[in-house]
């Protein structure tokens, strides 16, 4: 049987579109309301990320929910 899978880097793009705007981890922990080490890991995908959260954080970057997965 082939699966087929499609492993998605939202944390990377979360990465990306932060420094895009120049900003540091503690920078949109802060605006977000979570720790810089949270957002570490939310960014190398070693914790799991809520709906709201990226919701909040497409928000305050600006960009949509759809940038996330297909930018």
């Amino acid at each position: 049987m082939i699966r087929n899978s499609i492993k998605l880097d939202i944390g990377g793009k979360i990465r990306q579109f932060r420094l895009e705007r120049n900003w540091s981890q503690l920078a949109l922990a802060i605006e977000v309301g979570l720790s810089q080490r949270e957002i570490s890991k939310i960014e190398n995908n070693e914790i799991s990320l809520k709906v709201d959260i990226l919701d909040l954080i497409s928000k305050i970057l600006n960009k949509s929910i759809h940038d996330f997965f297909f930018y």
